[in-house]
């Protein structure tokens, strides 16, 4: 399998995703027949942390957000803030043409990564030879 080099860009879907979810659930909380200061307690609480979901996951920004992946030689580089894993890709990955769930297992300490790639995160064109990358590395 070819070499594949993969610089993730924040992903405007998965940031309009995320603050609709935000919108829907400070709606709820205002049709909740509670009293307003545990109203206001609940919309603290969830606008604090939809913030940090938006910030952490949507402008990947957080300690643990994978910025980078590198395929090469049957094994994973995972670039974030906090340093660089080698990792594995695990059977429990998901792969569709709209979004991708990648599943990394470290090979050192067995701890497992999450990345959630969106089309728009990539360059155009790479995302479906990433696609095509993956599925051969599972076939194998």
């Amino acid at each position: 399998m070819q070499n594949i080099d993969i610089h993730l860009k924040p992903s405007w879907q998965f940031i309009f995703f995320i603050l609709l979810t935000l919108i829907c659930n400070v709606g709820i909380i205002f049709y909740l027949t509670i009293s307003f200061w545990i109203k206001v307690l609940l919309l603290c609480v969830v606008l604090g942390y939809g913030v940090r979901v938006l910030w952490d996951r949507g402008y990947l920004k957080g300690l643990n957000s994978i910025r980078n992946l590198y395929y090469k030689d049957d094994s994973w580089e995972l670039h974030s803030q906090s340093g660089v894993a080698t990792a594995t890709l695990c059977g429990e990955s998901t792969m569709t043409t709209f979004i991708s769930v990648l599943r990394f297992q470290d090979v050192i300490t067995k701890k497992k990564y999450s990345c959630v790639i969106f089309r728009d995160s990539l360059e155009s064109g790479l995302y479906r030879r990433l696609l095509v990358q993956l599925l051969m590395v599972k076939r194998e």
